[in-house]
């Protein structure tokens, strides 16, 4: 609704948004990357020895399990070399005075499905970062449409109905198998910013509990004890703590207490077995805080589950699926900032420390976004004389 002439008009506003199927960026990923992949056939994998396919396993720090029998080695082998992981991620953000969506999809790299850079050489002769190139993201959404929890459900359903596509692998022609060698994709991982991530998981944003992965209060973050002893919550769990408990968040999909009555607050809290006597004597806010007590920030059902709440995650492709506990390079910006602080601090030599200072006031500019300080650190450490200035050490310290 508009006003114009003192007066109410209804307007009609258009959202515009493009899709690129997931099955096709899987398609097209597979062809750029294939000849970076161990694509073995079934024959070329069964002639491996035992002690070879130990010897594949053993560079991974991933715990899988082979099996004890030489057959079901290879099937595990198989089945790990064959299955690829994808990272989602997704922001909002303005363009020209209008508000964009971006999600996009990456693969994660892993040395058992991908060559190593050394193996790449010796096997074509030509330099590449394998790692890079595989884990290099392509565009699945772009909408214009504001970044908020409306304007991202309405692409949830589409992004579902994608994903329930993932169980029928891609078969790659020409391969010496008669009906080629199935790859898998399997959704692993979702990373973003922190009110994306709270919006995947259905975590309240800010407010006591703003973790999407564990129950831990804002005021005791602080305690990395206290952090260190709190379970990790899934995604499961946390649809189930929607659906199977209260009767407003079970009817909603969601609750926010703060928006809750004195009745209902003592509804929720006597489906969900919390009620004492008593409480019908307590103020609102009081109530209010017991229910979010129990709830944790756990506010609504995670994204993908909303077109099909009542089924679990556990009997989906999304079985795996996780959301990342921060963003590492919005997470690091004040420690790269204390870094570039306390830098010029330890270094003894006057002319070295203006030297330092200088270059980091010239790199710095007038950029304060995380990416920037990041950029600013990586462009000191390729000062030529920088090693020579800070010595070896803290430069390692800086480089890691």
């Amino acid at each position: 609704m508009i006003i114009k002439n003192n007066q109410l008009h209804e307007v009609q506003v258009v959202h515009q948004g493009r899709k690129i199927p997931l099955k096709t960026i899987r398609t097209n990923s597979l062809e750029e990357h294939k000849k970076y992949m161990r694509l073995e056939s079934d024959a070329d994998i069964e002639t491996l020895s035992i002690e070879e396919i130990k010897e594949r396993y053993d560079k991974l720090p991933t715990g899988l399990k082979l099996g004890t029998t030489r057959d079901s080695m290879i099937e595990s082998l198989k089945a790990a070399q064959r299955t690829r992981h994808m990272k989602m991620w997704h922001d909002g953000s303005q363009l020209i005075d209008h508000p964009y969506l971006l999600h996009t999809v990456s693969f994660i790299y892993d040395s058992l499905v991908y060559y190593t850079n050394e193996e790449y050489l010796n096997r074509y002769g030509i330099k590449a970062d394998v790692q890079s190139i595989v884990e290099d993201p392509f565009i699945y959404i772009l909408a214009m449409t504001r970044g908020t929890k409306e304007g991202q459900l309405r692409y949830t359903e589409t992004r579902i109905s994608d994903i329930e596509e993932l169980n029928t692998p891609i078969l790659i022609p020409g391969a010496a198998d008669e009906l080629g060698i199935p790859i898998i994709d399997v959704i692993r991982i979702f990373h973003g910013d922190g009110p994306a991530r709270q919006f995947e998981s259905g975590q309240s944003k800010g407010g006591s509990y703003p973790c999407s992965n564990c129950p831990i209060q804002a005021s005791l973050t602080a305690n990395l004890l206290q952090s260190q002893k709190l379970p990790r919550v899934t995604l499961e769990e946390k649809r189930e703590t929607i659906m199977k408990k209260g009767v407003i968040s079970r009817a909603n999909l969601e609750i926010d207490p703060n928006s809750l009555n004195k009745q209902s607050l003592i509804a929720e809290l006597k489906a969900l077995k919390k009620f004492q006597l008593g409480d019908e004597k307590k103020t609102v806010e009081l109530l209010k805080n017991k229910v979010k007590k129990h709830y944790k920030g756990c506010i609504s059902i995670p994204a993908l589950c909303s077109t099909n709440p009542d089924i679990s995650l556990n009997d989906t492709p999304l079985k795996s699926y996780e959301i990342a506990p921060g963003e590492i390079m919005h997470d690091l910006k004040e420690h790269t900032v204390h870094l570039l602080l306390e830098l010029p601090r330890h270094i003894s030599d006057r002319d070295n420390r203006l030297e330092v200072c200088g270059i980091i006031a010239q790199l710095r500019g007038s950029g304060t976004s995380a990416c920037h300080y990041r950029e600013v650190l990586i462009k000191l450490l390729k000062y030529t004389k920088i090693i020579d200035i800070i010595g070896i050490n803290i430069y390692n310290i800086l480089r890691f």
